[in-house]
């Protein structure tokens, strides 16, 4: 019990404070070891299939879903700790969950892609993001086409998480080029090895670990049955997930600069100058200080938030 009494504090339940337990002996044993290995090759999908068996997904989903109910403050919590010691496995799961809306699914839809996702049967990425427009949604220029029981999908989608491995995509694409994208817009489920889905992965900087790649949709047709809610309302979908995944985000930061700080403090403790650790001086505490403090400051609002 002492030890979930240490890892309480002034926004954390007690068992919020057991799940950041929990979740942190996962990273620190299973995420850690290979965080420098994915971040120097790239994603590892058999690595990140440890994060899926351990059904992580399923912590901020409903009870009624078949998930641990922890909700939004839940998810912040795991991805706090997830990104304080491999950020890249932790934008992998971020994105990963983004448009598995159980609100607007049918059940054949749950049952065939949502549940199997808390389940960790399977992974899904976000297929939004386009060339022409990243955080102008609106502008997006994807199109899918009805024809008779089948939409008939044309476009490119790119820095899409988990693109080219991924089992299933969500998939954002006008359906009415009559009207602006923001009431024209429709979201729907593509499977993997669909006819007309070509993926590449794209290299970036930073967070390498973290797959991202450009997908091409030519001609690609799927079951009508495949949209996600209605028709139209997409857009209205994408800005939902969007606004929580900013929270998301956030989190992540706050576990990133955890980790910062935990390195600058351990260095100025084993770094020997006139004989003494330079965390004795003076002014290098008062920055190890304002450090702390603007973490704690962060950290409440994001969980505030």
């Amino acid at each position: 019990m002492s030890a979930i009494v240490e890892a309480k504090d002034y926004i954390c339940t007690e068992e919020l404070a057991e799940l950041r337990l929990r979740i942190r002996k996962f990273a620190e044993d299973v995420l850690a070891p290979k965080a420098r290995e994915i971040d120097e090759h790239g994603f590892d999908r058999e690595h990140y299939q440890k994060v899926m068996d351990a059904k992580l997904a399923a912590i901020a989903v409903s009870k009624a879903d078949g998930g641990e109910g922890a909700g939004t403050v839940g998810r912040c919590v795991v991805l706090e700790e997830m990104s304080r010691v491999c950020p890249s496995t932790a934008l992998t799961f971020l994105v990963g969950g983004m448009g598995m809306y159980s609100s607007i699914a049918t059940e054949e839809q749950k049952r065939k892609y949502y549940y199997p996702w808390i389940g960790g049967k399977i992974l899904p990425a976000f297929c939004l993001t386009e060339p022409g427009s990243g955080s102008d949604v609106a502008a997006n220029a994807a199109t899918a086409v009805r024809d008779g029981d089948e939409y008939v999908i044309n476009g490119v989608k790119t820095l899409t998480t988990n693109g080219a491995s991924a089992d299933i995509l969500n998939v954002w694409a006008v359906t009415n080029p009559e009207v602006p994208a923001s009431r024209g817009m429709s979201a729907f489920v593509v499977e993997k090895g669909t006819p007309g889905v070509t993926a590449k992965v794209q290299k970036t900087m930073t967070l390498r670990g973290a797959e991202v790649a450009e997908i091409k949709f030519e001609n690609c047709r799927i079951p009508a049955e495949n949209l996600l809610g209605e028709e139209g309302k997409g857009f209205k979908y994408a800005m939902s997930g969007i606004a929580g995944g900013r929270i998301n985000a956030a989190a992540c930061s706050i576990g990133i600069a955890q980790h910062a700080l935990e390195l600058a403090v351990a260095y100025a403790k084993s770094r020997v100058q006139f004989k003494q650790p330079i965390g004795s001086n003076q002014g290098l505490g008062f920055e190890l200080a304002d450090m702390k403090c603007k973490l704690e400051s962060a950290r409440a609002l994001v969980f505030k938030a």
